[in-house]
């Protein structure tokens, strides 16, 4: 039981920090279409 709440905050965090990458990426990619 232990291990499996480890394993699921881990991925959690894991997933969090994607989402968080992958939205900074998009909005420079934004920022970069709307200056050029």
């Amino acid at each position: 039981m232990g291990s499996r709440t480890r394993n699921a905050t881990l991925g959690l965090s894991t997933i969090k920090s994607a989402v968080r990458k992958y939205q900074r990426d998009r909005r420079a990619e934004t920022e970069e279409r709307a200056t050029a």
